[in-house]
């Protein structure tokens, strides 16, 4: 049994294919992934998440079906 410890990765480190990091069994989340986890958490509201995703895309490419995903996340949680 192994134990996975959560790595929060640099821009630089996060340029590492996936496949190494899987190959690893080392458990990332990105800069977006951080932002929901916190709205999650009611760190952040939901106009909040959009704004900070907003200004994330300004500086770093982020993927159309992360962020639409994310989003999508994020709007069913807010309905409940």
């Amino acid at each position: 049994m192994s134990a996975l410890m959560p790595v929060t990765l640099t821009p630089t480190a996060a340029s590492w294919p996936d496949c190494l990091t899987e190959r690893l069994g080392v458990a990332h989340t990105g800069t977006a992934g951080l932002l929901f986890e916190a709205f999650l958490y009611r760190f952040l509201s939901y106009q909040e998440l959009v704004e900070l995703l907003e200004k994330l895309g300004k500086v770093a490419w982020i993927s159309p079906e992360l962020l639409a995903g994310i989003l999508r996340r994020a709007r069913e949680v807010e309905s409940k």
